[in-house]
């Protein structure tokens, strides 16, 4: 369904359906005390013990790709939105 909204958009925008451009993006979040320390990390650059966001986004802005890791993560598995 995203997948199929993004097109649109891009589309309406003059733009191809499919973007050949992409911005890549991380975060890292402090998480709660209730939050499973097996799925938390430690991100020793920022001093963060929570989780990490990673957020690819097309030229224009529109979400291609989200995946949240434990802060600590050096590997980032990639997972399509359409596929959450």
């Amino acid at each position: 369904m995203h997948a199929g909204l993004r097109e649109q958009v891009r589309l309406a925008e003059g733009r191809n359906a499919e973007p050949t451009a992409a911005i890549v993006d991380s975060q890292s979040v402090r998480a709660a005390e209730t939050v499973a320390k097996t799925s938390r990390g430690y991100d020793a650059g920022k001093n963060v013990n929570g989780r990490k966001r990673h957020i690819v986004v097309d030229t224009t802005g529109l979400l291609l790709i989200i995946m949240v890791t434990g802060a600590g993560s050096g590997v980032v598995p990639m997972t399509s939105v359409s596929e959450i």
